[in-house]
């Protein structure tokens, strides 16, 4: 909304919002209200998306007993490099 607009409470203590600000809300949408003063603000509650959902499960998961350490996953590699390469000079 780029200019202030008045509007008034009905009967039923409800406010009733201009149509070009209706058009921006979603069904589902929730907005975070609070009263500072003689002022009510509203701010629309971002939800997470999928990726900060999943990101938020692997967190509450923890971390894994049996990690690996980067000491072991060289290890590894160089394992399987040298066993590709005993392969290759066989061929």
């Amino acid at each position: 909304m780029t200019q202030a607009k008045v509007v008034s409470v009905n009967d039923q203590r409800q406010i009733d919002l201009p149509e070009d600000i209706l058009q921006t809300l979603n069904p589902g949408d929730e907005y975070l209200v609070w009263q500072t003063g003689d002022s009510i603000l509203l701010q629309k509650i971002q939800k997470p998306s999928a990726f900060d959902a999943l990101l938020a499960k692997v967190d509450a998961l923890g971390t894994d007993p049996d990690q690996l350490s980067m000491n072991d996953l060289t290890a590894l590699v160089k394992d399987v490099r040298r066993e590709i390469s005993a392969q290759a000079s066989q061929e």
